[in-house]
């Protein structure tokens, strides 16, 4: 019997070493996983970029990349979303608080709001720092206003005329091809919108009258 419960508890004392052991294990690899994270740093930690127009790129903003550690420290940098980058990294960066720049442009694919991030790796795909990435894509000719509402027709008789503009937003000459509607019941004017290109800046007025042929138009 006492052989018995000395094995027994034997046994527990070694599980409760092991348990302890891993406990630990994991508490150094926690440490050393906080302390190449903090061995990278950057500034600033975000950029927001001006809205830009789509297919064309932003004047690139500067991140400085500094090592805090007392050795070398190999860096990959990964781009996101519709960002770019150039750096002075080399690969890697001195210790001693040595450093690089890299410089991040914006090119829009997509209208509105696009988020991203450049992403700082090591060598062995271990995340050291990032910089959050804001910027906005704005397309080359809007509209003002963006839609126009009728109500209150009668059918077969054609409405008030109501108007919308079109401006060019990009820096160059825009030519306008085509307006168009899906609704028969609607007639657009375009003005001088498809027979002379809009100049920086410049804008054409469209006139929209509307001519219901049944009580659901």
């Amino acid at each position: 019997m006492r052989a018995t419960a000395f094995a027994a508890n034997s046994s527990a004392s070694s599980i409760a070493k092991q348990f302890h052991r891993v406990l630990l294990l994991s508490a150094l690899f926690v440490t050393a996983s906080l302390n190449s994270f903090a061995q990278i740093a950057v500034s600033p930690a975000s950029l927001t970029f001006a809205k830009q127009l789509i297919d064309t790129t932003s004047t690139s903003k500067a991140v400085t990349i500094t090592n805090n550690g007392a050795s070398a420290q190999a860096v990959n940098i990964v781009m996101s979303g519709d960002y770019t980058e150039t750096d002075t990294c080399g690969g890697s960066i001195a210790g001693g608080s040595g450093s690089c720049t890299a410089h991040i442009s914006f090119t829009p694919t997509l209208i509105g709001s696009i988020k991203g991030a450049a992403s700082i790796y090591d060598n062995s795909k271990n995340l050291l720092a990032f910089v959050g990435l804001t910027g906005t894509g704005g397309a080359p000719v809007t509209t003002t206003p963006t839609s126009l509402s009728f109500t209150g027709g009668t059918i077969g008789t054609k409405s008030a005329a109501k108007t919308f503009k079109i401006a060019n937003n990009t820096t160059g000459t825009v030519t306008i091809n085509s307006i168009t509607t899906n609704v028969t019941d609607y007639t657009i004017t375009t003005g001088t919108c498809l027979t002379t290109p809009l100049a920086k800046a410049g804008s054409c007025t469209v006139t929209v009258t509307v001519t219901p042929t049944s009580a659901a138009d």
